[in-house]
C-alpha cells in the first residue's frame, strides 16, 4: 500500500468482528515515483519500515527516535538500523536528535523551498539558544552547543561558523579548546 501511494488501511474493531478497508485511490503519486527510481537506483526493495519513515517524513517532516519505534512498531536497536540504512542510502539525515529528508529527496517529492524553510529554521532555533545561553555564560564551546541544540559535531561547527560570519560572536582559539564570544 505504501510503495503504492496509497493511503494507510484502516482497521476496526467490533465486539464479534473485524472490518478492514483497503484504498484504491493513490493520494501521493509523485512519492510512487520516487520509491520506484530509488529501488531502482540501490537494486533493491526498500523494507517497510523504511518505506514507512519515508511516508512519514513527507507528510510530518521530521521524526525522532522514539516516534519511529511507535511507527514501525520495532525494537529500538532496530529502528536505529533502519534510520542507518536510510541515511547510507542518502534519503534521510541527522538534525540534531530529529531525522528528516534530504535535499535530494525534498527535491523530488516536494520543493527545495520547504528544505530551505526547515533548515533555516533549525538554524534559528540554535541561533536563539546559543545567545540565550551566552547572556549568562561568558563563552560557549562547540560541546556545549551539541548539548543545547541536540547537534552533531559538524552541526554545531557549521552553526557557530555561520553565526560567526554574521558578526554575532567571535572565536578565541583552537580544536577542544576553542572558546566562542558574542560579539558587543
Amino acid at each position: 500500500m505504501i510503495s503504492s501511494g496509497k493511503p494507510y488501511p484502516q482497521y476496526q474493531a467490533y465486539n464479534e468482528a473485524v472490518t478492514l478497508t483497503i484504498f484504491s485511490s493513490i493520494d501521493d503519486v509523485s512519492f510512487v515515483k520516487f520509491i520506484a527510481s530509488e529501488q531502482d537506483r540501490l537494486q533493491r526493495i526498500l523494507p517497510l519500515s523504511e518505506l514507512m519513515v519515508l511516508r512519514y517524513l513527507t507528510d510530518n517532516k521530521r521524526i525522532i527516535l522514539s516516534e519511529m519505534q511507535e511507527l514501525t512498531q520495532l525494537p529500538a536497536a532496530e529502528a536505529r538500523k533502519c534510520c542507518n540504512n536510510l541515511i547510507k542510502d542518502g534519503l534521510i539525515m541527522l538534525a540534531g536528535k530529529e531525522y528528516m529528508l534530504t535535499a535530494k529527496v525534498y527535491d523530488a517529492l516536494k520543493s527545495d523551498v520547504e528544505y530551505t524553510q526547515d533548515t533555516i529554521i533549525r538554524y534559528v532555533k540554535a541561533k536563539s539558544l546559543i545567545e540565550e545561553y551566552l547572556q549568562s555564560a561568558e563563552f560557549i564551546t562547540n560541546e556545549k552547543v551539541r548539548e543545547l541544540c541536540g547537534f552533531t559535531r559538524m552541526q554545531a561547527r557549521i552553526t557557530l561558523d555561520k553565526m560567526r560570519s554574521e558578526g554575532k560572536l567571535r572565536l578565541e582559539g583552537k580544536g577542544r579548546g576553542a572558546k566562542y564570544y558574542q560579539n558587543e
